[in-house]
């Protein structure tokens, strides 16, 4: 999945990465650094499974990340923002995702009001590159990015000594 995603996300140049469940501070303090080094406002969009850890997890690991970046950042325009991609309640219905009701073994579940659980690795692959490709491109100008990555391709094309457009 995690290839999958990378290969969305090439496109625009933005980074992957994997958690693998709780993130430790250590582990969100990473996050944290990669987000003040890139020294502007940075989006974090998660993708997890729909159950009350899988919520759990993207609620703990944003507001942490969120909170060092805001005692860290030298300037104030410096900021971490997230954004629950996937897996939701409503993507669990529109794709008829099969669901398991919440574990009564987890603490979470006495809370849960997000119905029955599902795990992310239902949602079929191409869905799911289909759902990160959409968030990604609502936060783009994509005229304008379409028009770089088009000037890109040329000025390769020209160092290259190839015909435009076939780089």
């Amino acid at each position: 999945m995690l290839g999958q995603l990378e290969r969305v996300a090439r496109d625009f140049s933005i980074p992957v990465y994997s958690g693998g469940g709780f993130l430790s501070l250590s582990a969100t303090r990473l996050v944290t650094e990669r987000a003040l080094a890139a020294d502007k406002p940075t989006l974090l969009l998660h993708v997890g499974d729909h159950d009350p850890s899988g919520e759990d997890i993207y609620k703990s690991m944003t507001e942490d990340a969120a909170a060092f970046v805001r005692e860290d950042r030298t300037v104030h325009t410096i900021y971490l923002e997230a954004q629950r991609v996937a897996l939701t309640a409503q993507q669990v219905a529109d794709h008829a995702l099969p669901t398991a009701p919440p574990k009564p073994t987890d603490g979470r579940s006495r809370n849960w009001t997000g119905g029955g659980t599902c795990q992310l690795e239902a949602l079929p692959p191409d869905d799911l590159a289909t759902i990160v490709r959409t968030a990604i491109e609502e936060h783009f100008v994509l005229d304008t990015y379409n028009r770089v990555v088009a000037m890109e391709r040329n000025d390769r094309a020209e160092l290259l000594g190839l015909p435009r457009g076939d780089s």
